[in-house]
């Protein structure tokens, strides 16, 4: 087997766990997923180490396996030192993005980050719930702090592929609507 098809292969089969996971501690409530984060993100690590590969980038190991590395990146908020390192592995020597990074993916790990560590956002990809009204399953989206004003985010957010902060908002209310039932908001 090739180096990189083993790489995708792994990375998938972390992403299905990660997901699989989510979504059962999601239908029952399970507060922590730390443990699986931390499973999945020091085995990604690992696996890259041992491969001695930097970043499964789209030209390695495709689009869906480079997309899913990100996602795990993502989910390590128990670890922001290892989400640092994830986001310095797509990044070359100079600091840029390595060819075949999706900017889109990195903007969402780099928001991740900032979050993380109390700081503001400069592509406002990570959004909160807010109770609205008595009932505690009516919430609406915000967006958490931002590096700039909106005008300014959304003009960055356009350079790297995303939309604007106001349709990702539309979209995450298509997705999980307006009315929280007994289920948590899923980590993205």
């Amino acid at each position: 087997m090739k180096k990189y098809d083993l790489i995708r292969r792994v990375v998938m089969a972390l992403y299905r766990i990660d997901q699989d996971l989510r979504e059962l501690a999601m239908e029952s409530d399970l507060v922590s997923l730390d443990g699986l984060d931390e499973f999945t993100s020091a085995t990604l690590l690992g696996l890259l180490r041992d491969c001695d590969c930097s970043w499964p980038t789209v030209k390695i190991v495709g689009p869906k396996a480079a997309h899913a590395a990100v996602l795990i990146a993502r989910h390590c908020d128990h670890n922001v030192t290892r989400q640092q390192l994830f986001a310095s592995m797509m990044r070359t020597v100079r600091g840029a993005l390595r060819p075949g990074v999706d900017p889109a993916d990195a903007a969402f790990l780099m928001d991740r980050i900032c979050v993380n560590l109390n700081m503001p956002q400069p592509y406002g990809t990570q959004m909160m719930t807010v109770r609205t009204g008595r009932s505690r399953h009516a919430y609406v989206f915000r967006v958490r702090q931002l590096q700039d004003t909106v005008a300014e985010v959304n003009a960055r957010r356009k350079l790297v592929g995303l939309p604007t902060i106001d349709r990702q908002i539309a979209d995450m209310y298509k997705k999980y609507g307006r009315k929280r039932k007994k289920r948590r908001m899923p980590c993205t």
